[in-house]
């Protein structure tokens, strides 16, 4: 399960908890970074991008 977030206006804003499949299905958006959900919603200071989150879930 992983946490998106997208930068609006200069902060973090939490868009949805899914699982790693539907976060890489989702179409690249500039600012949208995956997040563990366990922090904050939006707060959490370990993000990646939707392209080093394929490399971290890669069999």
């Amino acid at each position: 399960m992983v946490e998106a977030t997208v930068k609006k206006r200069g902060r973090r804003v939490a868009v949805g908890i899914m699982n790693t499949t539907q976060a890489l299905d989702m179409p690249e958006m500039k600012g949208m970074e995956f997040s563990h959900p366990d922090e904050t919603p939006g707060e959490t200071e370990v993000r990646l991008t939707q392209t080093e989150l394929a490399e971290v879930v890669k069999p």
